[in-house]
């Protein structure tokens, strides 16, 4: 009744009033929202697949190179193509085992020319998992290097 006659003080209850019901609509939507609720975008999804392959990648150039350096045989083959690219000399090479014919490529050995031959280390059960034989022989020389250092580390507490 008093409002009517006041409308400044009608105005300040009608903002109240709103302010209020805003209060309480956000105060319910944290009600129903749990913390752990995330919500799932495509972008997260992309990122996390993205990031998943590049893991996965990573893990299986790597046991490879393990497995070549543990139980690789070597093999003579020709290099038929070579490739410049980004500073990065690309030298492609195929070898034949069992009339069949593989590929690969060696970045270690940039002064190749086409028609040489390059020494590859291949895996017997599957051969085209293969690579130069200089970048096998860096990874046991480190394998070495690393076992010997342990060697001497054990030695301390014996």
């Amino acid at each position: 009744m008093g409002n009517e006659l006041n409308p400044d003080k009608a105005r300040r209850q009608a903002r109240r009033e709103k302010n209020r019901r805003k209060r309480e609509r956000e105060k319910a939507v944290k009600a129903s929202q749990k913390k752990w609720d995330i919500p799932l975008r495509l972008d997260y999804v992309l990122i996390f697949a993205l990031i998943s392959l590049i893991v996965y990648k990573v893990t299986v150039n790597t046991v490879n190179s393990y497995k070549l350096a543990a139980y690789g045989e070597n093999q003579v083959a020709y290099v038929y193509a070579k490739k410049k690219h980004q500073a990065r000399h690309f030298r492609y090479y195929r070898f034949e085992i069992n009339g069949e014919f593989y590929h690969g490529y060696s970045l270690s050995d940039p002064q190749l020319t086409v028609g040489e031959s390059i020494m590859i280390v291949y895996l017997p059960s599957d051969p085209s998992v293969n690579d130069s034989a200089t970048n096998i022989e860096e990874l046991r020389s480190k394998q070495h290097k690393r076992q010997e250092r342990r060697q001497k580390f054990a030695e301390k507490f014996r």
